[in-house]
């Protein structure tokens, strides 16, 4: 099918933009609003995760909702972030609000995948939509278990060698 290859160029004109950071400078903090998912093209950044305490988290009313305080974890060590590497993946699929602080440490470019702009062009395209869906439907029940706190850094994880048959698309 022609329908994820165009999906995919459709996206690359009307999702992704380019965003240069200088060297000492914060992308975003714990707390910030989140509206765009983030690809390393190149520099090094540092990322550290800042929420102690997170309140209920369900994919039903709010996918996820802070009930409890914020707090810095001003003691814990910072990762790098380097090329390759992505950040804010949740956005793309549910409301998303930054879990810890990126800083750029060099001169560093990076692509953006704005939410909204991602949500409008996949619903043109059902065979893509469905993979993202699948894709979501899995990420987000992984948000939703407890084994480690919320982070804005994505796992690096192979992609599943078989997708879902299941269509999330109703045809009418």
């Amino acid at each position: 099918s022609r329908d994820v290859p165009a999906a995919v160029r459709h996206l690359s004109h009307e999702a992704l933009s380019e965003a240069a950071e200088l060297p000492d400078c914060c992308v975003f903090s714990t707390g910030d609003a989140c509206a765009r998912m983030l690809f390393v093209a190149t520099g090094k950044l540092r990322y550290r995760e800042g929420i102690r305490s997170v309140g209920v988290r369900t994919a039903q009313v709010s996918p996820l909702s802070f009930d409890s305080d914020w707090s810095i974890n001003e003691d814990g060590a910072w990762q790098d972030v380097k090329k390759g590497q992505w950040l804010s993946e949740p956005v793309l699929y549910t409301t998303w609000f930054n879990a810890g602080e990126l800083t750029s440490i060099t001169y560093s470019l990076l692509v953006t995948l704005g939410a909204h702009a991602f949500a409008k062009v996949i619903t043109e395209y059902p065979k893509a939509f469905n993979i993202a869906a699948a894709h979501a439907n899995m990420f987000v029940q992984q948000l939703n278990t407890k084994e480690r706190a919320p982070s804005d850094v994505t796992p690096q994880v192979a992609p599943p060698t078989r997708w879902p048959r299941k269509s999330f698309v109703t045809r009418a």
